[in-house]
């Protein structure tokens, strides 16, 4: 965005996500969370997880190693005091890491319109009925991820609010007004 002949740029991403997880923290506010992909929508929710939600060990499953290690290392670099375990697909320590994760996320896109038969390879029966389990699809509401989750006891939330409070915070920024946030809320279960 051009501020006063200065270009600026914004991640509404990390907004939209805090703003989507508020009414659940409690669940998983201080404890591990366990991240699936290590792109810019990674990139915001560990950003989250730690400003906003307190996180203090975060595991990271990618099918690219190098992006899950570039991840933790700049992370590392600002927040000194969380750890970051990177997990190889097929990993033992996968099982352990779900089960001791308060929230576990998918930032990738398997799954998504029109590749809804696709799923995320990990040990559903590992989860903790306890820990909430986070979609940032949102294209179905309800992923064959999700549905494995629901299936093992757990708490689970598509992506529809963070797209909703991202675009919100964009409004904002383009438009300088406040999106009518309630009254869009009303109108999501017509589409």
């Amino acid at each position: 965005m051009n501020e006063g002949g200065k270009l600026a740029g914004y991640n509404t991403d990390i907004s939209g996500f805090t703003k989507s997880l508020a009414v659940y923290d409690e669940l998983f506010r201080g404890k591990s969370a366990f991240i699936i992909g290590a792109g810019g929508a990674a990139s915001a929710a560990i950003y989250s997880l730690i400003v906003n939600f307190h996180v203090k060990r975060i595991h990271l499953l990618n099918r690219t190693l190098q992006h899950s290690a570039y991840l933790a290392a700049n992370y590392s670099m600002l927040f000194k005091d969380v750890q970051f375990e990177i997990i190889p697909h097929n990993d033992h320590r996968v099982e352990s890491a779900l089960s001791s994760s308060g929230i576990v996320i998918n930032t990738t896109s398997i799954g998504m319109s029109p590749n809804t038969e696709q799923l995320v390879d990990i040990p559903f029966e590992a989860l903790n009925r306890d820990s909430l389990v986070y979609d940032m699809i949102y294209n179905p509401l309800k992923t064959k991820f999700l549905e494995e989750a629901e299936n093992c006891g757990c708490i689970t939330v598509n992506g529809l609010y963070m797209l909703l409070y991202q675009a919100a915070e964009a409004f904002k920024l383009w438009t300088g007004k406040q999106m009518p946030v309630e009254e869009v809320k009303k109108l999501l279960p017509q589409f």
